[in-house]
């Protein structure tokens, strides 16, 4: 049953598996104000290759009829000021030793890649962990590996790893991920406390990104990673080789750089619940609730300019009309 699962996720193409439109973040904070419901969605082959379309391709789909307008504003989330927070981390140990030149020359090429205003932090593990950034730029947290060398023995503490930089992360501001480059063994490979720290992830909405590499091809430990990625919603990669791993990275790169952020109109204004989805084409996102939206009171500026103008006009009426009695 296990190496049935596993070639599912690793080889996706054999399944027939098709394009996914994933809805990850829904903001209807402006609906009754201006009408206006925020969304923010990527579209991925299942393999982690995004799909590249632009943003007038995409429909907003309500209690499932799909709306004719296009999104009245749109950016990706690199366009966006929307804060970025990355944590890195990096398998350091003896299976790794003979590639970890390469792979961190790869992983600094990543991190350099990432928005300016992205904070950062790096991780790795080998006999221990060690941060080796934290809260930085990707350009000093690419610095911070430039110089570093896998440990001659074998890793065990992945998952500890992974909570030290989650830990990190969750306090971090804006849109916030977990990447790691390994092989998904750990010290004790126990599938409950995995599925406990993937339900963790997902709770505090960080996506947890794994770029699976085993040097030796040992594939059934990578289930580990994949499993992180289904319950945060993240994405899991496969790198077969160096020169794959090193196209998963770019993939990985230009899924944070597309992400979209599009703001469609919603008729009512939010009067009512509804449920929302995002369509492409014959591709639909998984429904999301739109709750109803109680429009905010006016200004209490308003309710002094009307109280004035009343008691104005109040006044004028009043010595028109004693003026025709004096009269």
């Amino acid at each position: 049953m296990r190496a049935a699962v596993w070639l599912l996720l690793a080889w996706p193409s054999v399944a027939g598996a098709e394009p996914s439109l994933r809805l990850l973040a829904v903001d209807p904070s402006a609906c009754a104000r201006d009408g206006v419901v925020k969304v923010e969605l990527e579209e991925l082959e299942l393999e982690g290759e995004v799909r590249d379309f632009p943003a007038n391709t995409f429909r907003l789909v309500l209690d499932e009829l799909t709306l004719g307008q296009e999104a009245v504003h749109a950016q990706t989330l690199a366009q966006s000021e929307v804060p970025l927070s990355i944590a890195v981390v990096l398998q350091a140990d003896l299976t790794y030793r003979p590639d970890f030149e390469r792979l961190t020359q790869l992983t600094r090429t990543f991190l350099r890649a990432l928005p300016a205003r992205t904070q950062v932090g790096v991780w790795t593990y080998g006999d221990a962990v060690i941060a080796r950034a934290q809260g930085t730029t990707p350009d000093l947290a690419a610095d911070s590996i430039a110089q570093i060398f896998a440990v001659d023995r074998v890793g065990s503490s992945a998952l500890q790893a992974w909570q030290q930089a989650f830990t990190a992360l969750r306090a971090a501001p804006g849109r916030r991920f977990l990447i790691t480059v390994a092989d998904g063994k750990n010290e004790a490979p126990d599938r409950a406390a995995i599925r406990a720290f993937g339900d963790q992830l997902a709770a505090a909405g960080i996506l947890f990104h794994p770029l699976a590499y085993s040097p030796a091809d040992d594939r059934e430990p990578m289930l580990h990673l994949g499993e992180l990625a289904k319950r945060s919603g993240g994405t899991f990669r496969l790198g077969t080789s160096l020169s794959d791993l090193e196209a998963q990275l770019a993939n990985l790169s230009a899924q944070l750089e597309r992400r979209w952020i599009l703001s469609f109109l919603v008729p009512d204004r939010c009067a009512q619940p509804h449920q929302l989805q995002v369509g492409h084409g014959a591709l639909r996102s998984e429904p999301r609730p739109l709750p109803a939206v109680v429009p905010p009171p006016p200004p209490v500026g308003i309710y002094v300019g009307v109280g004035v103008g009343v008691l104005a006009l109040g006044a004028v009426g009043f010595l028109v009309h004693r003026r025709r009695r004096m009269g």
